[in-house]
């Protein structure tokens, strides 16, 4: 999101209509986006689903940003 100049949580939060605690529980993995902010953050962004978000069957456990990165 920083790419679209938005540089704080608070810009992210305000550009998705989410508080920006929401953005950084969704960063860090601890929510998951609604229909409505996933739409928001595609359009914002214009870049594939895929690009933006990782599927995690349920009751696995999610990568970190670390193992993303590897």
């Amino acid at each position: 999101m920083r790419a679209a100049g938005l540089a704080t949580r608070a810009d992210q939060g305000r550009a998705l209509g989410v508080d920006r605690t929401t953005v950084g529980r969704l960063v860090a993995g601890r929510v998951t986006p609604s229909a409505s902010i996933i739409a928001a953050a595609l359009a914002l962004l214009d870049v594939p689903f895929e690009e933006l978000f990782e599927i995690v069957p349920r009751g696995s456990r999610r990568r970190t940003r670390r193992e993303v990165a590897a």
